[in-house]
């Protein structure tokens, strides 16, 4: 699973859930590009739950996810006491308490790669064979986040050794691949595939959508007081 979006953590989780009922043997990489897995929910820092009114009815949650929410909003109380969500927590919450707890429980399942991003992918005819990673570790991981993510992210997908990280390579195979990488790591290095993107409308309930325009993209901040 290239990942870094919250689907990849989901994605992983619910393939060692099924293996588990199902009493079968299955190896899940988890690649995550920082040291917090979850994307919007945990490193992104976008922790208020944006749904719709059905699904705020406890009776339409999964299991994983009522144990989550039960984490961050027990009695579905708003935790964070923010206007954005009726959920609202602290990230760090989320992975002490849910995140970490999880992924130790389903070890054996689930082995992931944190610091990992996706350089390359192989195959051919629209399937993809084979990908390669560059797994970074901090040369001072007291410094590791003094830097703004603009004046590292080259360097995240350089295999050179740098003042701030060393690096090593790997190579993964698998019999399915899952794309959920936030810069389309695996779609973007195979020549060649076919691929879909969502389009925004240009206005509500248009009929129409304009091509050139993916899902706007929001930048996060976080204020202290």
């Amino acid at each position: 699973i290239g990942g870094g979006n919250t689907g990849a953590l989901s994605a992983a989780i619910s393939i060692a859930e099924a293996a588990t009922k199902a009493n079968k043997s299955v190896k899940v990489c988890l690649l995550e590009p920082t040291d917090w897995y979850g994307g919007q929910m945990t490193a992104q820092g976008v922790s208020a739950i944006d749904y719709g009114d059905h699904n705020r009815y406890s009776g339409n949650w999964p299991a994983s996810w009522k144990a989550l929410m039960d984490v961050v909003a027990p009695d579905n109380k708003n935790q964070g006491v923010c206007w954005v969500s009726t959920t609202c927590y602290q990230p760090q919450i989320l992975m002490d308490q849910f995140v970490t707890p999880v992924l130790n429980k389903y070890a054996d399942y689930i082995t992931v790669y944190d610091r990992t991003v996706i350089i390359d992918a192989m195959g051919q005819n629209d399937y993809i064979q084979s990908v390669k990673a560059v797994q970074r570790q901090p040369v001072d991981p007291s410094k590791e986040w003094s830097y703004l993510l603009s004046e590292q992210l080259e360097d995240w997908y350089s295999t050179d050794d740098s003042k701030l990280f060393t690096k090593t390579q790997y190579s993964f195979t698998a019999k399915v691949f899952i794309e959920a990488t936030e810069l389309g790591d695996i779609m973007m290095n195979l020549d060649g595939l076919t691929i879909f993107q969502g389009a925004e409308t240009p206005y509500e309930n248009s009929t129409t959508t304009v091509d050139q325009c993916g899902q706007a993209v929001t930048f996060t901040f976080f204020l202290w007081n």
